[in-house]
């Protein structure tokens, strides 16, 4: 009988062990960068950072640019829209594509709404190289 109350606590703490070492990894499998609203300064998205996940509209002000850098992958929310006043430069690379796509488990078209570019053509510019969107 104690040998049994032995390996009973043994193999609780062991499997404490176990489930906190995999349990540390868990945090970074699901780090992003939430954005909504209006981006009022000029503001870069870092694949530091990366991904960026558009929770509600975000709305990038007239005189604002936003950069993107290569490898940043933005996702976007059901039905929302990103839509550009100032300018907009994604520019990947062939080994890092930006990649624009759902928040959805499982990816279909129509997830998201729009990007939409609606400033004057002298204030809004934009470049888009090796731009992936899934």
């Amino acid at each position: 009988m104690e040998n049994q109350v032995k390996l009973t606590l043994l193999l609780i703490l062991l499997g404490f062990s176990v489930f906190g070492s995999v349990g540390s990894f868990v945090p970074s499998a699901y780090s992003w960068t939430p954005l909504e609203g209006h981006i009022t300064h000029d503001t870069t998205w870092t694949l530091a950072n990366s991904p960026y996940t558009v929770v509600k509209d975000v709305v990038i002000d007239a005189g604002v640019k936003l950069i993107i850098e290569p490898g940043v992958e933005v996702r976007f929310d059901k039905n929302v829209s990103l839509t550009i006043y100032g300018s907009f430069e994604a520019i990947g690379t062939k080994n890092n594509p930006i990649i624009i796509t759902s928040n959805e488990i499982f990816p279909a078209v129509g997830d998201w709404n729009t990007i939409e570019f609606k400033g004057s053509a002298n204030d809004t510019f934009l470049y888009f190289l090796m731009l992936r969107m899934v």
